[in-house]
């Protein structure tokens, strides 16, 4: 069910320069039991990363390399970003594998910047990040016969500066941040939340700080509260006499 923000107007949509879009770390837990959140890719879908419950770091769920016990092979887990701050990047990881055999390996825009064999419990990775483009690269490799315990890593808890999650580039390709935008079509912010930061993590400025006129021929929660915008879902409006819709869904 779509919905639409009413203030000195109604949007479903914004496309804003990409640095003034954003006001929100980046995290991810995995808890939504699948890739979702962000804009994950899986490149060898044979040997994919999957997402588990066993043993998480915290929550429910963590992710898991998905080549264990397979010889000669590579599963991948990768995420492009774009990060408004500097800062820190870290996760934590998890490791059981044959020395010599299994490994995971973490790069940070092409650079070597975690290793680790044999078993390692839960430990936490950390490395300062600066603000722009970055592509996060988790893999697990398989290379001879040997293996042991579960032959895989667990990733979870991971936490970077503000930012948002980005498409991934073609190759020799690169980002100017005047051209990306993200589109907010409103549909994951509830009816009737003010000043919503949704997934994106907007900010708003409320000039007075006063309550807000309200309408006769329209009821909705908060209404009258002080705010810059409200959400509003014009299937659910009481008195909706004069037919205020969204330009698409609800």
């Amino acid at each position: 069910m779509k919905k639409f923000l009413f203030g000195l107007y109604i949007m479903t949509a914004w496309l804003l320069p990409l640095a003034a879009q954003v006001n929100a770390p980046l995290t991810e837990g995995w808890e939504s039991g699948d890739f979702t959140s962000h804009l994950w890719e899986r490149p060898d879908l044979q040997y994919s990363w999957e997402i588990t419950s066993e043993g998480a770091h915290s929550g429910r769920y963590c992710a898991r390399s998905g080549n264990y016990y397979t010889l000669n092979t590579i599963s991948v887990l990768q995420l492009s970003v774009f990060l408004t701050d500097t800062g820190t990047l870290s996760y934590y990881r998890k490791v059981f594998s044959a020395e010599g055999s299994g490994r995971f390996l973490f790069w940070l825009d092409g650079e070597l910047r975690d290793s680790l064999a044999g078993y390692v419990d839960w430990s936490e990775f950390q490395c300062p990040v600066a603000a722009g483009f970055h592509t996060l690269k988790f893999c697990y490799t398989k290379n001879q016969t040997k293996s042991r315990g579960s032959d895989c890593v667990w990733i979870d808890d991971l936490h970077m500066p503000s930012g948002v999650t980005i498409a991934p580039l073609p190759d020799d390709s690169t980002y100017n941040t005047e051209e990306v935008v993200i589109v907010d079509d409103i549909e994951g912010h509830e009816f009737g939340a003010v000043n919503s930061p949704g997934t994106v993590g907007w900010t708003y400025i409320d000039g007075d700080a006063a309550p807000t006129a309200t309408y006769n021929v329209l009821d909705f929660p908060n209404e009258g509260s002080p705010m810059a915008f409200v959400v509003l879902d014009d299937y659910l409006l009481v008195g909706n006499q004069y037919n205020v819709t969204a330009h698409s869904g609800h």
